[in-house]
């Protein structure tokens, strides 16, 4: 088997679902613009079967890929939601516990210190 096809597998099901409504979204869009997925396979320069494959929500496809295709369907302001910091609760939950509680400095040699 194959490394990529191990990684297919692995994919916890959270995943596999959000890709699947992801690639919805998209084949909703393109329908909702009336373009055919030849069309826009032809926009972002693939071939029908790879756009096919993203509205399945198929783990194989490119993140740039899809990047690509929500360009093209001028859904890209979408992307700049991904991975916002100000999102990661538990980022900010694990940073804000690393954070030191009293931060000593030390003495500070003052050449005009009388």
């Amino acid at each position: 088997m194959s490394k990529q096809s191990k990684n297919k597998l692995m994919l916890p099901a959270k995943v596999k679902d959000a890709l699947g409504y992801v690639g919805r979204n998209i084949k909703l869009a393109r329908v909702n613009r009336a373009f055919t997925q030849q069309h826009l396979a032809d926009l972002i320069g693939v071939d029908r079967n790879t756009i096919r494959r993203i509205e399945n929500g198929d783990p194989g496809v490119s993140f740039g890929l899809i990047a690509h295709t929500l360009w093209a369907l001028q859904l890209d302001q979408d992307l700049q939601i991904l991975a916002k910091p100000e999102n990661d609760k538990l980022g900010l939950s694990l940073s804000r516990a690393n954070m030191k509680r009293r931060v000593r400095t030390g003495k500070l040699d003052d050449e005009y210190d009388f």
